[in-house]
């Protein structure tokens, strides 16, 4: 072989190696992605950390045209955000090209998504909460480590019907009630239900208080509504060892115009933080579902989102996109409403092996969700209508579940709460004779076997 073809083969193989050596490997919004709000971010990962320029990321909305922004990187060194300078025109087409001119730092990506129209659905949340101060938590005076003697009138009674040597360890639980009335705490009791530490929102209700794993604590605070029973404006707060608010994570800002919700959320390393909310999808037609459903129907969807130390979105999943979730997945809701809460998600978590575990509360299921694919496919799903696994042990399966978790052992727990489990219940009364149905719940801990589903 002649040294000159020899060159040519190393200068070929030097520049297939630096076309391939880093790609996108996630994206939002999704290819064919509707509904996007007109001021979304734009969210590049890439494989491999590169220096993405601004002149490398092409954004052309078919009513808008061209629209410059900045980049910027994320904390984790390979995610980059495009922040156009102008908002998207409603109902518009938008395209997307990645260094379509420079394929020789990375491979050119194409997407395209389309804007969510300016009509907004009515959907009746609260007004925002106030935040806390740092010295407005209400904090009992005493430490955590003291009972405390002297509680409010309006405190819960928290009373142990059996204490049969109980794991070491506080609890932590949040009383909740939807007006203005008090009776909702934030609390930490020991084994016996005395009270180390209690403290009051600053309106209505907290949820989900408990410790983060790295010696901190976080709740989530919010408003309410009747109608949905979901947080309009709702934060996390984080508090320190001291129980003093020190940082607070909210899934809604301008450039992710989503609803926080307040039933879940995990501190993440390096500060990051995952976040549920809530989402509205205008204008369906039901009736092409289901006979008698409403031809202009709002779908509240569920959001997952990924923020980083510095309060960035860095990596969104929406269940409607890419037909993660149908419309008509939803167990017992008629389709007839003028809402439609079809997901209801009340708890996530980040699986031991990255991905994402799920519970959709209306769907009657737990999902896996790929965080490491584009689309954020489903990897599998546990109950409901689209149900993968053989139940053993268990005729009734679980229905409007809380609480997932994955646990130390592998295995699933969860709160069935039961709304579709019935018993019944037969009373004697001299020659009266009456019979009734009454629901029951249950905890759960499942071990699913993955070979055999």
């Amino acid at each position: 072989m002649s040294k000159r073809f020899s060159s040519v083969i190393a200068l070929l193989f030097v520049a297939v190696f630096a076309h391939a050596q880093s790609r996108i490997e996630y994206h939002f919004p999704m290819d064919g992605s509707r509904y996007v709000p007109a001021t979304s971010q734009i969210i590049l990962r890439v494989s491999e950390p590169i220096d993405l320029e601004p002149a490398d990321v092409t954004v052309a909305g078919d009513t808008s045209g061209v629209h410059a922004g900045s980049l910027r990187l994320s904390d984790d060194g390979r995610t980059y955000l495009f922040t156009p300078s102008e908002s998207f025109a409603p109902g518009e087409a938008v395209h997307v090209s990645v260094a379509e001119q420079n394929p020789a730092v990375i491979t050119p990506l194409f997407f395209s998504f389309q804007v969510q129209t300016d009509e907004q659905p009515n959907v009746p949340f609260l007004e925002p909460v106030p935040s806390p101060s740092l010295s407005s938590a209400a904090k009992s005076s005493s430490s955590k480590e003291d009972h405390i003697e002297s509680v409010p009138d309006d405190f819960p009674v928290l009373t142990v019907g059996t204490n049969n040597n109980p794991a070491p360890g506080d609890i932590f639980l949040t009383s909740y009630k939807f007006d203005a009335t008090g009776g909702a705490y934030r609390i930490v009791v020991d084994s016996l239900a005395n009270p180390l530490y209690y403290a009051k929102p600053s309106k209505f209700t907290d949820w989900d208080f408990k410790p983060t794993g790295d010696g901190r604590y976080s709740f989530l605070e919010g408003g309410y509504s009747n109608a949905y029973l979901m947080a309009a404006g709702s934060k996390c707060y984080i508090m320190d060892s001291s129980l003093s608010v020190v940082d607070n994570f909210n899934a809604t800002t301008s450039s992710t115009p989503y609803t926080t919700d307040f039933h879940d959320f995990e501190l993440l390393p390096h500060n990051h933080a995952l976040m549920l909310a809530l989402a509205t999808v205008p204008h369906v037609d039901m009736s092409q579902y289901v006979k008698g459903g409403n031809k202009n129907a709002t779908i509240l969807g569920a959001v997952i989102e990924e923020l980083d130390s510095l309060k960035n979105p860095i990596w969104i999943w929406r269940s409607w996109d890419s037909g993660h979730y149908l419309d008509t997945d939803a167990t017992n809701d008629p389709f007839t409403e003028d809402t439609i809460d079809a997901v209801h998600a009340n708890a996530m978590q980040v699986d031991t092996d990255g991905n994402i575990l799920l519970s959709a509360r209306s769907m009657d299921e737990i999902t896996k969700i790929n965080r490491m694919d584009a689309n954020g496919s489903l990897m599998w799903r546990f109950g409901g209508k689209h149900n993968q696994f053989t139940f053993v042990g268990d005729s009734i399966h679980f229905s409007h579940q809380h609480a997932l978790r994955r646990i130390p052992n592998g295995d699933l727990t969860l709160f069935d709460n039961g709304n579709f489990h019935q018993v019944n219940i037969t009373i004697i009364n001299g020659t009266d004779t009456e019979t009734y149905f009454q629901t029951f719940a249950r905890a759960c801990e499942y071990r699913l076997n993955m070979q055999t589903m």
